[in-house]
Protein backbone atom coordinates (compact mmCIF):
# COMPACT_ATOMS: atom_id res chain seq x y z
CA UNK A 1 0.00 0.00 0.00
CA UNK A 2 1.09 3.37 -1.00
CA UNK A 3 2.32 5.84 2.11
CA UNK A 4 2.02 9.48 2.04
CA UNK A 5 4.32 11.68 5.42
CA UNK A 6 3.59 15.22 5.09
CA UNK A 7 5.13 17.79 7.47
CA UNK A 8 4.41 21.85 8.15
CA UNK A 9 5.19 24.27 10.03
CA UNK A 10 4.87 27.73 10.02
CA UNK A 11 5.70 30.86 12.73
CA UNK A 12 2.23 32.20 12.03
CA UNK A 13 -0.61 31.44 10.33
CA UNK A 14 -4.21 33.05 9.61
CA UNK A 15 -7.22 31.30 8.33
CA UNK A 16 -10.40 32.87 6.88
CA UNK A 17 -9.59 36.31 8.36
CA UNK A 18 -11.01 35.32 11.68
CA UNK A 19 -8.70 32.52 13.13
CA UNK A 20 -4.84 32.75 13.48
CA UNK A 21 -1.73 30.50 14.75
CA UNK A 22 1.36 31.02 16.43
CA UNK A 23 4.46 28.62 16.04
CA UNK A 24 1.94 25.99 14.39
CA UNK A 25 3.87 22.19 13.49
CA UNK A 26 1.61 19.31 12.10
CA UNK A 27 2.15 15.96 10.43
CA UNK A 28 0.81 13.08 9.17
CA UNK A 29 1.50 9.69 7.83
CA UNK A 30 -1.28 8.21 5.43
CA UNK A 31 -0.84 3.99 4.52
CA UNK A 32 -3.67 3.79 1.61
CA UNK A 33 -5.22 5.10 -1.12
CA UNK A 34 -5.46 9.21 -0.91
CA UNK A 35 -8.34 8.74 -2.76
CA UNK A 36 -10.39 6.83 -0.49
CA UNK A 37 -9.80 8.05 3.09
CA UNK A 38 -12.64 6.23 4.77
CA UNK A 39 -10.18 2.81 4.67
CA UNK A 40 -6.59 4.90 4.68
CA UNK A 41 -4.38 4.58 8.02
CA UNK A 42 -3.64 7.93 9.09
CA UNK A 43 -1.30 9.34 12.19
CA UNK A 44 -2.06 13.09 12.74
CA UNK A 45 0.13 15.47 15.06
CA UNK A 46 -0.87 18.88 15.13
CA UNK A 47 0.52 21.68 17.74
CA UNK A 48 0.60 25.43 18.09
CA UNK A 49 2.23 27.60 21.35
CA UNK A 50 -1.09 29.78 20.53
CA UNK A 51 -4.28 30.38 18.33
CA UNK A 52 -7.07 32.63 18.62
CA UNK A 53 -10.65 32.61 17.14
CA UNK A 54 -13.97 34.74 17.81
CA UNK A 55 -11.80 36.79 20.76
CA UNK A 56 -11.11 33.41 22.42
CA UNK A 57 -7.21 32.92 23.05
CA UNK A 58 -5.62 29.62 23.86
CA UNK A 59 -2.28 28.50 24.24
CA UNK A 60 -0.48 24.58 24.15
CA UNK A 61 -2.56 23.21 21.53
CA UNK A 62 -2.04 19.40 21.49
CA UNK A 63 -3.67 16.84 18.65
CA UNK A 64 -2.65 13.39 18.20
CA UNK A 65 -5.09 10.88 16.91
CA UNK A 66 -4.32 7.59 14.98
CA UNK A 67 -6.93 5.94 12.38
CA UNK A 68 -6.44 2.33 11.64
CA UNK A 69 -9.52 0.92 9.33
CA UNK A 70 -13.40 2.30 10.80
CA UNK A 71 -11.62 3.70 14.20
CA UNK A 72 -10.26 6.66 14.97
CA UNK A 73 -8.23 7.28 18.45
CA UNK A 74 -7.45 10.58 20.11
CA UNK A 75 -4.23 9.48 21.78
CA UNK A 76 -4.24 13.17 23.52
CA UNK A 77 -5.89 16.82 22.41
CA UNK A 78 -5.80 19.81 25.37
CA UNK A 79 -5.32 23.71 24.93
CA UNK A 80 -4.77 26.03 27.61
CA UNK A 81 -6.91 29.56 28.79
CA UNK A 82 -5.19 31.51 31.51
CA UNK A 83 -4.98 29.38 34.51
CA UNK A 84 -7.37 26.94 32.85
CA UNK A 85 -7.44 24.24 30.41
CA UNK A 86 -9.31 21.50 28.40
CA UNK A 87 -8.25 18.04 27.33
CA UNK A 88 -9.68 15.35 25.41
CA UNK A 89 -9.39 11.46 24.64
CA UNK A 90 -11.64 8.02 23.50
CA UNK A 91 -12.44 6.88 20.05
CA UNK A 92 -14.82 6.99 17.04
CA UNK A 93 -15.94 4.24 15.49
CA UNK A 94 -16.70 5.36 11.77
CA UNK A 95 -19.56 3.35 10.15
CA UNK A 96 -18.53 0.56 7.76
CA UNK A 97 -21.36 0.79 5.25
CA UNK A 98 -24.17 2.06 4.47
CA UNK A 99 -27.28 2.25 7.28
CA UNK A 100 -24.98 1.64 9.73
CA UNK A 101 -24.26 4.91 12.68
CA UNK A 102 -21.03 4.54 13.90
CA UNK A 103 -20.18 4.98 18.00
CA UNK A 104 -18.46 7.58 20.15
CA UNK A 105 -16.92 6.74 23.49
CA UNK A 106 -15.46 10.34 24.09
CA UNK A 107 -13.78 12.03 27.45
CA UNK A 108 -13.79 15.89 27.62
CA UNK A 109 -11.63 16.90 31.16
CA UNK A 110 -11.88 20.90 31.75
CA UNK A 111 -9.53 22.41 34.63
CA UNK A 112 -9.97 25.55 36.33
CA UNK A 113 -12.60 27.19 33.90
CA UNK A 114 -12.77 30.90 34.37
CA UNK A 115 -16.05 31.15 34.49
CA UNK A 116 -15.98 35.10 34.25
CA UNK A 117 -14.31 34.36 30.81
CA UNK A 118 -16.73 32.05 29.60
CA UNK A 119 -20.32 34.41 30.84
CA UNK A 120 -18.66 36.84 28.29
CA UNK A 121 -17.85 34.43 25.15
CA UNK A 122 -21.14 32.95 25.75
CA UNK A 123 -22.92 35.93 26.30
CA UNK A 124 -25.16 34.96 28.60
CA UNK A 125 -25.93 38.13 30.22
CA UNK A 126 -25.30 37.43 33.38
CA UNK A 127 -22.01 38.41 35.44
CA UNK A 128 -20.36 34.92 36.54
CA UNK A 129 -17.33 34.84 38.38
CA UNK A 130 -15.00 31.62 39.86
CA UNK A 131 -13.49 28.55 38.71
CA UNK A 132 -15.07 25.11 36.72
CA UNK A 133 -13.67 21.41 36.82
CA UNK A 134 -15.66 18.78 35.17
CA UNK A 135 -15.98 16.17 32.97
CA UNK A 136 -18.16 15.39 29.85
CA UNK A 137 -18.42 11.72 28.72
CA UNK A 138 -20.41 11.22 25.19
CA UNK A 139 -21.51 7.37 24.41
CA UNK A 140 -22.80 5.55 22.61
CA UNK A 141 -24.23 5.78 18.46
CA UNK A 142 -22.65 8.54 16.41
CA UNK A 143 -26.00 10.41 15.98
CA UNK A 144 -27.39 9.96 19.18
CA UNK A 145 -24.97 9.48 22.14
CA UNK A 146 -26.06 9.63 25.64
CA UNK A 147 -24.15 12.39 27.70
CA UNK A 148 -22.77 12.88 31.43
CA UNK A 149 -21.31 16.01 32.74
CA UNK A 150 -20.12 16.32 36.43
CA UNK A 151 -18.41 19.70 37.33
CA UNK A 152 -17.38 20.93 40.77
CA UNK A 153 -16.01 24.28 41.84
CA UNK A 154 -14.76 25.65 45.36
CA UNK A 155 -16.21 29.32 44.84
CA UNK A 156 -18.50 30.50 42.39
CA UNK A 157 -20.65 33.45 41.78
CA UNK A 158 -23.76 34.39 40.29
CA UNK A 159 -24.42 38.49 40.20
CA UNK A 160 -22.44 39.08 42.90
CA UNK A 161 -23.83 35.89 45.21
CA UNK A 162 -21.72 33.32 46.51
CA UNK A 163 -21.65 29.71 46.73
CA UNK A 164 -18.92 27.51 47.95
CA UNK A 165 -18.70 23.84 47.26
CA UNK A 166 -20.81 23.70 44.48
CA UNK A 167 -21.62 20.27 42.79
CA UNK A 168 -23.38 19.14 39.68
CA UNK A 169 -24.23 16.07 37.91
CA UNK A 170 -26.53 15.79 34.43
CA UNK A 171 -27.15 12.70 32.36
CA UNK A 172 -29.10 11.80 29.70
CA UNK A 173 -29.62 12.72 25.53
CA UNK A 174 -27.31 15.24 24.25
CA UNK A 175 -30.84 17.23 23.18
CA UNK A 176 -32.49 16.24 26.70
CA UNK A 177 -30.69 16.07 29.68
CA UNK A 178 -31.52 15.57 33.30
CA UNK A 179 -30.23 17.13 36.57
CA UNK A 180 -29.96 14.26 38.61
CA UNK A 181 -27.83 16.52 41.37
CA UNK A 182 -26.81 19.90 42.31
CA UNK A 183 -25.79 20.89 45.39
CA UNK A 184 -23.86 24.61 46.40
CA UNK A 185 -23.62 25.67 50.29
CA UNK A 186 -24.23 29.26 51.87
CA UNK A 187 -21.85 29.74 54.91
CA UNK A 188 -23.72 26.53 57.03
CA UNK A 189 -26.54 26.27 54.86
CA UNK A 190 -27.05 24.15 51.72
CA UNK A 191 -29.02 24.35 48.73
CA UNK A 192 -29.71 21.87 46.49
CA UNK A 193 -31.87 21.47 42.72
CA UNK A 194 -33.55 19.38 40.95
CA UNK A 195 -34.62 19.50 36.69
CA UNK A 196 -33.96 19.77 32.88
CA UNK A 197 -31.86 20.94 30.60
CA UNK A 198 -32.67 20.76 27.06
CA UNK A 199 -30.44 21.95 24.19
CA UNK A 200 -31.57 23.72 20.71
CA UNK A 201 -31.24 27.01 19.29
CA UNK A 202 -32.23 28.15 22.52
CA UNK A 203 -31.03 26.05 25.56
CA UNK A 204 -34.41 25.69 27.96
CA UNK A 205 -33.42 25.15 31.40
CA UNK A 206 -36.19 23.68 34.16
CA UNK A 207 -35.60 24.15 38.03
CA UNK A 208 -36.89 23.29 41.06
CA UNK A 209 -34.52 24.80 43.69
CA UNK A 210 -34.65 24.67 47.64
CA UNK A 211 -32.52 25.86 50.44
CA UNK A 212 -32.68 26.43 53.81
CA UNK A 213 -30.70 28.26 56.80
CA UNK A 214 -28.64 30.03 53.73
CA UNK A 215 -25.77 32.17 54.97
CA UNK A 216 -27.11 36.16 54.39
CA UNK A 217 -23.51 37.40 54.68
CA UNK A 218 -21.78 34.38 52.68
CA UNK A 219 -24.56 34.36 49.92
CA UNK A 220 -23.74 37.98 48.96
CA UNK A 221 -20.36 38.27 49.98
CA UNK A 222 -19.42 39.12 46.16
CA UNK A 223 -20.99 42.25 46.02
CA UNK A 224 -19.49 45.53 45.82
CA UNK A 225 -20.55 47.07 49.63
CA UNK A 226 -21.54 43.79 51.45
CA UNK A 227 -18.75 44.45 54.49
CA UNK A 228 -19.86 47.74 54.91
CA UNK A 229 -23.98 47.11 54.62
CA UNK A 230 -23.12 45.08 57.53
CA UNK A 231 -25.42 41.96 56.21
CA UNK A 232 -25.97 39.18 58.38
CA UNK A 233 -28.89 36.16 59.40
CA UNK A 234 -30.01 33.41 57.69
CA UNK A 235 -32.45 32.82 54.52
CA UNK A 236 -34.46 30.18 53.37
CA UNK A 237 -35.32 30.16 49.75
CA UNK A 238 -38.10 27.81 47.43
CA UNK A 239 -38.22 28.57 43.37
CA UNK A 240 -39.41 26.62 40.70
CA UNK A 241 -38.69 27.72 36.88
CA UNK A 242 -38.03 27.74 33.41
CA UNK A 243 -35.20 29.28 31.49
CA UNK A 244 -34.42 30.25 28.18
CA UNK A 245 -31.56 31.24 27.18
CA UNK A 246 -30.59 34.46 29.41
CA UNK A 247 -34.27 34.77 30.51
CA UNK A 248 -36.44 32.88 32.77
CA UNK A 249 -39.89 32.62 33.88
CA UNK A 250 -40.90 31.21 37.40
CA UNK A 251 -42.20 31.34 41.04
CA UNK A 252 -40.77 31.24 44.04
CA UNK A 253 -40.49 32.69 48.08
CA UNK A 254 -37.53 34.13 50.43
CA UNK A 255 -37.84 33.96 54.02
CA UNK A 256 -36.14 34.77 56.94
CA UNK A 257 -36.14 34.17 60.98
CA UNK A 258 -33.57 37.23 61.69
CA UNK A 259 -31.38 39.65 59.52
CA UNK A 260 -29.52 42.70 59.39
CA UNK A 261 -29.17 45.49 56.97
CA UNK A 262 -26.69 48.23 58.02
CA UNK A 263 -26.89 47.69 61.84
CA UNK A 264 -31.05 47.97 61.33
CA UNK A 265 -32.66 44.21 62.23
CA UNK A 266 -35.51 42.78 60.90
CA UNK A 267 -36.94 39.23 61.58
CA UNK A 268 -40.17 37.04 60.01
CA UNK A 269 -39.41 38.12 56.27
CA UNK A 270 -41.89 37.02 53.55
CA UNK A 271 -40.79 37.75 50.37
CA UNK A 272 -42.69 36.54 47.50
CA UNK A 273 -41.18 36.40 44.08
CA UNK A 274 -41.96 35.94 40.32
CA UNK A 275 -39.00 35.65 37.77
CA UNK A 276 -39.81 37.10 34.22
CA UNK A 277 -37.41 37.79 31.85
CA UNK A 278 -34.41 39.38 32.97
CA UNK A 279 -36.85 40.80 36.36
CA UNK A 280 -37.75 39.05 39.52
CA UNK A 281 -40.13 40.61 41.32
CA UNK A 282 -42.06 40.65 44.40
CA UNK A 283 -45.65 41.85 45.64
CA UNK A 284 -47.25 41.51 49.10
CA UNK A 285 -43.54 41.31 51.05
CA UNK A 286 -43.81 41.65 54.57
CA UNK A 287 -41.28 42.10 57.55
CA UNK A 288 -41.59 43.02 61.34
CA UNK A 289 -39.63 45.54 62.23
CA UNK A 290 -38.85 46.98 65.74
CA UNK A 291 -42.10 46.22 66.88
CA UNK A 292 -44.39 47.15 64.00
CA UNK A 293 -44.38 46.20 60.46
CA UNK A 294 -42.80 46.73 56.77
CA UNK A 295 -45.06 46.00 53.29
CA UNK A 296 -44.60 46.31 49.99
CA UNK A 297 -42.72 44.63 46.81
CA UNK A 298 -40.15 45.97 44.26
CA UNK A 299 -38.22 44.29 41.18
CA UNK A 300 -34.26 43.53 40.39
CA UNK A 301 -33.07 43.41 37.08
CA UNK A 302 -30.24 40.47 37.19
CA UNK A 303 -29.02 41.67 33.95
CA UNK A 304 -28.16 45.31 35.01
CA UNK A 305 -28.53 44.95 38.61
CA UNK A 306 -31.06 47.83 39.14
CA UNK A 307 -33.69 48.06 41.52
CA UNK A 308 -36.51 49.45 42.43
CA UNK A 309 -38.51 48.73 45.75
CA UNK A 310 -41.54 50.68 48.26
CA UNK A 311 -42.75 50.21 51.73
CA UNK A 312 -45.22 51.01 53.91
CA UNK A 313 -44.24 50.90 57.74
CA UNK A 314 -47.05 51.39 60.87
CA UNK A 315 -46.06 50.88 64.49
CA UNK A 316 -42.26 51.07 64.55
CA UNK A 317 -40.35 52.33 67.34
CA UNK A 318 -38.41 55.23 66.70
CA UNK A 319 -35.90 54.95 69.38
CA UNK A 320 -35.23 51.08 68.61
CA UNK A 321 -34.29 52.22 64.49
CA UNK A 322 -32.46 55.75 65.83
CA UNK A 323 -30.07 53.17 68.62
CA UNK A 324 -29.06 50.93 65.88
CA UNK A 325 -28.97 52.97 62.65
CA UNK A 326 -26.75 55.36 64.41
CA UNK A 327 -24.28 53.10 66.21
CA UNK A 328 -25.94 53.97 69.81
CA UNK A 329 -27.55 57.60 70.82
CA UNK A 330 -27.04 59.15 74.48
CA UNK A 331 -30.42 59.23 74.65
CA UNK A 332 -34.12 58.03 73.95
CA UNK A 333 -36.50 59.06 71.16
CA UNK A 334 -40.07 58.03 71.89
CA UNK A 335 -42.83 57.56 69.47
CA UNK A 336 -44.15 55.05 66.98
CA UNK A 337 -43.65 55.88 63.34
CA UNK A 338 -46.03 54.92 60.23
CA UNK A 339 -45.68 56.01 56.60
CA UNK A 340 -44.01 55.08 53.16
CA UNK A 341 -41.07 55.28 50.91
CA UNK A 342 -39.94 54.76 47.37
CA UNK A 343 -36.45 53.21 46.66
CA UNK A 344 -34.88 53.09 43.52
CA UNK A 345 -30.75 52.31 42.85
CA UNK A 346 -27.93 49.51 41.41
CA UNK A 347 -26.48 46.82 43.10
CA UNK A 348 -23.03 47.65 40.83
CA UNK A 349 -20.83 48.25 39.76
CA UNK A 350 -21.21 49.75 43.69
CA UNK A 351 -24.16 50.20 45.87
CA UNK A 352 -25.88 53.90 45.09
CA UNK A 353 -29.20 54.69 45.90
CA UNK A 354 -32.10 57.27 46.01
CA UNK A 355 -35.88 57.89 47.07
CA UNK A 356 -38.01 59.66 49.26
CA UNK A 357 -40.76 58.86 51.51
CA UNK A 358 -42.78 60.52 54.76
CA UNK A 359 -43.04 59.41 58.46
CA UNK A 360 -45.07 60.50 60.71
CA UNK A 361 -44.99 59.82 64.74
CA UNK A 362 -47.54 59.21 67.56
CA UNK A 363 -47.20 61.00 70.80
CA UNK A 364 -43.24 60.97 72.20
CA UNK A 365 -40.59 62.58 73.82
CA UNK A 366 -37.20 62.74 73.95
CA UNK A 367 -34.84 62.03 76.97
CA UNK A 368 -31.34 61.21 78.22
CA UNK A 369 -29.37 63.80 75.74
CA UNK A 370 -27.51 66.08 77.85
CA UNK A 371 -29.53 69.03 76.80
CA UNK A 372 -32.48 67.28 77.90
CA UNK A 373 -31.51 66.25 80.94
CA UNK A 374 -30.80 69.89 81.80
CA UNK A 375 -34.57 70.75 80.95
CA UNK A 376 -35.83 67.60 82.66
CA UNK A 377 -34.23 69.24 86.11
CA UNK A 378 -35.64 72.71 85.11
CA UNK A 379 -39.06 71.65 83.84
CA UNK A 380 -39.67 67.83 85.59
CA UNK A 381 -40.14 66.52 82.14
CA UNK A 382 -37.97 65.77 78.66
CA UNK A 383 -39.12 67.00 75.36
CA UNK A 384 -42.34 65.82 74.45
CA UNK A 385 -44.34 66.04 71.29
CA UNK A 386 -47.88 65.44 69.96
CA UNK A 387 -46.66 64.91 66.83
CA UNK A 388 -44.06 64.74 64.36
CA UNK A 389 -44.45 65.13 60.65
CA UNK A 390 -41.00 64.30 58.33
CA UNK A 391 -40.50 64.17 54.12
CA UNK A 392 -37.11 62.93 53.96
CA UNK A 393 -35.14 62.22 50.38
CA UNK A 394 -32.69 59.03 50.55
CA UNK A 395 -29.05 58.97 49.37
CA UNK A 396 -26.45 56.42 49.63
CA UNK A 397 -25.22 56.61 53.11
CA UNK A 398 -27.44 59.59 53.88
CA UNK A 399 -31.00 60.36 55.25
CA UNK A 400 -32.02 63.88 54.76
CA UNK A 401 -35.11 65.46 56.70
CA UNK A 402 -36.88 67.72 53.67
CA UNK A 403 -38.59 71.13 54.45
CA UNK A 404 -41.68 70.49 56.47
CA UNK A 405 -40.04 68.18 59.00
CA UNK A 406 -41.70 69.69 62.28
CA UNK A 407 -42.59 68.61 65.67
CA UNK A 408 -46.05 69.96 67.31
CA UNK A 409 -46.23 70.06 71.39
CA UNK A 410 -48.44 69.16 73.54
CA UNK A 411 -50.79 71.79 74.89
CA UNK A 412 -49.62 74.16 77.22
CA UNK A 413 -46.43 72.28 77.10
CA UNK A 414 -44.40 75.21 79.22
CA UNK A 415 -40.80 74.77 76.57
CA UNK A 416 -42.42 75.16 72.68
CA UNK A 417 -45.05 74.94 70.34
CA UNK A 418 -42.96 73.71 67.56
CA UNK A 419 -39.95 72.62 66.00
CA UNK A 420 -38.34 72.19 62.93
CA UNK A 421 -35.80 70.47 61.20
CA UNK A 422 -34.09 69.84 57.58
CA UNK A 423 -30.71 68.49 56.75
CA UNK A 424 -29.20 65.33 56.71
CA UNK A 425 -28.29 62.51 58.69
CA UNK A 426 -25.23 60.71 57.88
CA UNK A 427 -23.27 59.17 56.43
CA UNK A 428 -21.64 56.88 59.50
CA UNK A 429 -24.63 58.76 61.95
CA UNK A 430 -23.33 62.77 61.31
CA UNK A 431 -25.89 65.44 61.83
CA UNK A 432 -25.90 68.50 59.59
CA UNK A 433 -29.26 70.18 60.63
CA UNK A 434 -31.05 73.55 60.10
CA UNK A 435 -33.07 73.69 63.07
CA UNK A 436 -36.33 76.78 64.21
CA UNK A 437 -39.24 76.84 66.00
CA UNK A 438 -41.36 78.40 68.38
CA UNK A 439 -39.81 77.92 71.86
CA UNK A 440 -39.60 79.45 75.18
CA UNK A 441 -36.94 82.47 76.12
CA UNK A 442 -36.04 80.33 79.35
CA UNK A 443 -35.26 77.39 77.56
CA UNK A 444 -32.98 79.03 74.77
CA UNK A 445 -31.19 80.53 78.38
CA UNK A 446 -31.46 77.29 79.53
CA UNK A 447 -29.93 75.22 76.72
CA UNK A 448 -27.28 78.10 75.56
CA UNK A 449 -26.14 78.76 79.05
CA UNK A 450 -25.71 75.66 80.02
CA UNK A 451 -24.01 74.50 76.45
CA UNK A 452 -22.30 77.54 75.64
CA UNK A 453 -21.81 79.21 79.20
CA UNK A 454 -22.47 83.11 79.89
CA UNK A 455 -25.74 83.99 78.00
CA UNK A 456 -28.14 85.79 80.44
CA UNK A 457 -31.74 86.63 80.11
CA UNK A 458 -31.01 90.21 80.26
CA UNK A 459 -28.13 89.88 77.52
CA UNK A 460 -30.33 87.80 75.39
CA UNK A 461 -33.22 90.43 76.02
CA UNK A 462 -30.80 93.33 74.67
CA UNK A 463 -30.11 91.33 71.73
CA UNK A 464 -33.36 90.69 70.63
CA UNK A 465 -34.25 94.57 71.25
CA UNK A 466 -31.54 95.20 68.70
CA UNK A 467 -33.10 92.61 66.25
CA UNK A 468 -36.87 93.40 67.17
CA UNK A 469 -37.90 96.90 68.05
CA UNK A 470 -41.33 96.11 69.61
CA UNK A 471 -39.83 94.43 72.06
CA UNK A 472 -39.90 95.86 76.18
CA UNK A 473 -37.60 96.02 78.62
CA UNK A 474 -39.20 95.10 80.91
CA UNK A 475 -39.99 91.46 79.64
CA UNK A 476 -40.39 88.68 81.99
CA UNK A 477 -38.37 85.70 81.22
CA UNK A 478 -41.20 83.40 80.83
CA UNK A 479 -42.20 85.65 77.88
Amino acid sequence: APKIDLTLSSASLGLLDSVSFKNLKASTSLVGDPKALEKADIDLDISAASAAAEGIGLSDLVLKLKKSGQKITILSAGAKSGAGSVSAAGSVALPAKAGEKGNLDLTVTIAKADLAFLAVVGELGVPLAGTLDGSVALKGALDAPSLVLKAVSPRISVAGITATDLSAALSGAMNDMRIDDFKAKFGGGALSAKGGVKLGATPAVTLDISGSDLDLAALVSGMPDAKELGIGGKLNVSFNGRFAGAAGKGQGSISSPAFTVMGLKGSNLSYPIALDGNSISSKGASLSFYGGTLRGGGALDIKTMKFSHTVELNGVDVNGVAQDFTGGLEGKIGGLAKGSASISGALEPKLAYSGKGSVTIGEGSITGFKAVQLLTALYRSGVRYSSVTAPFRLETGRFILEKGTKANAPQNDPLYKFLTAEGPIGPKGALNLQCAGNVNLQVLNALTGGAIGGLSASSLEDALKGLLGGVQSGMEKAD
